[in-house]
C-alpha cells in the first residue's frame, strides 16, 4: 500500500487476493456457470461464519471495464456481497424469496430490476420483513436482487473464509489445523 501512497489511490486489482492478504484467509471460487446446487445455503453459512464474499461480472473486452450495464450493475467491478435472507411473501402465505444484498463500493449506482430500492416487489412483504432487512431507498450503493437474479447477472463469486471450521453438512472437504 505504501507504494501507492494510500488505499484511496489504489485503483483495480484482485479482489481474491486483497481478502487474503489484508485477513489471512482462504479463498474459494466459484464460477456462477459452474456453482453448485447449494450456493444459497454456502453463502448463508460463510456470512454466520464472517466471512468475506465478493462478485462481479467478467467483460470480455478490456475497454468495457467498470461500464454500467442497463440494470445499473457495472461489468469488471467488484461488489461486496453483504447479507442473504430467506422471507415470506405476505400475499402468497407458502411463498418465500431469497435475497442477496449486494454493495457497490463506489457507494452509488445500484441494481434497478426487481428488489432494487424503489421495486413493486418491496409490496410482498410485511414491514416485520422489510424491518428485518433493514430496506431503505437510498442512493447508497447497497441494494438486494433475488438469488436467482444474482445467479444470472454475476459472473463469479469469491468467499474468504477467515477460520477452518468450516465443516458441515454440504461440504465434504475438512482442513486440519497442525501446529
Amino acid at each position: 500500500m505504501r507504494l501507492h501512497g494510500s488505499y484511496e489511490a489504489l485503483k483495480g486489482g484482485n479482489t481474491t487476493e486483497a481478502m487474503e492478504d489484508f485477513t489471512g484467509g482462504v479463498t474459494e471460487f466459484y464460477e456462477m456457470k459452474e456453482a453448485p446446487k447449494e450456493l444459497y445455503k454456502i453463502m448463508t453459512k460463510a456470512l454466520e461464519r464472517g466471512s468475506m464474499m465478493g462478485c462481479s461480472i467478467d467483460s470480455l473486452v478490456p475497454a468495457r471495464f467498470e461500464t454500467r450495464t442497463t440494470t445499473g450493475l457495472v461489468k469488471g467491478h467488484a461488489y461486496s456481497v453483504t447479507g442473504v435472507e430467506e422471507c415470506k411473501q405476505s400475499q402468497h402465505k407458502e411463498s418465500k424469496v431469497r435475497l442477496v444484498r449486494l454493495r457497490n463500493p463506489w457507494g452509488q449506482v445500484e441494481w434497478n430490476g426487481p428488489w432494487s430500492d424503489n421495486s413493486k416487489e418491496w409490496t410482498s412483504l410485511s414491514k416485520v420483513e422489510k424491518d428485518k432487512l433493514q430496506h431503505q431507498s437510498a442512493e447508497d450503493g447497497e441494494f438486494w436482487m433475488s438469488f436467482e437474479d444474482f445467479k444470472k447477472n454475476y459472473t463469479k463469486i469469491e468467499i474468504c473464509n477467515l477460520t477452518p471450521d468450516w465443516e458441515d453438512d454440504i461440504r465434504s472437504n475438512k482442513w486440519d489445523v497442525k501446529w
